[in-house]
């Protein structure tokens, strides 16, 4: 893993007929100044010169998600880890799962 080195957990649930996804980490954190660009094309926070990568995942993930008309949240404590929440409308023919 790039960006953790710890346990990863995937939560999946329905919620008022809404899609929930969940991916934590026990990974360093994200330090509070950096988690409003996390989303941003191309950035790569303080270790942009030795970690790998471009900085476009996240930019990726929140296009497509908001694409379908969801959201994608990152929340963060440092030494702490990491939580990314997706939300989705699930289609009606699931929302009774």
């Amino acid at each position: 893993m790039k960006h953790s080195s710890g346990a990863v957990r995937v939560e999946a649930e329905t919620l008022n007929g809404q899609g929930v996804i969940r991916v934590q980490d026990d990974g360093p954190g994200i330090p509070t100044e950096m988690l409003d660009h996390v989303f941003d094309r191309f950035y790569r926070g303080e270790n942009r010169m030795s970690a790998p990568g471009f900085g476009l995942g996240l930019s990726i993930a929140k296009t497509l998600v908001e694409s379908m008309g969801g959201t994608i949240t990152i929340e963060s404590q440092p030494e702490q880890g990491s939580t990314v929440s997706v939300i989705l409308q699930l289609a009606d023919k699931f929302s009774t799962i």
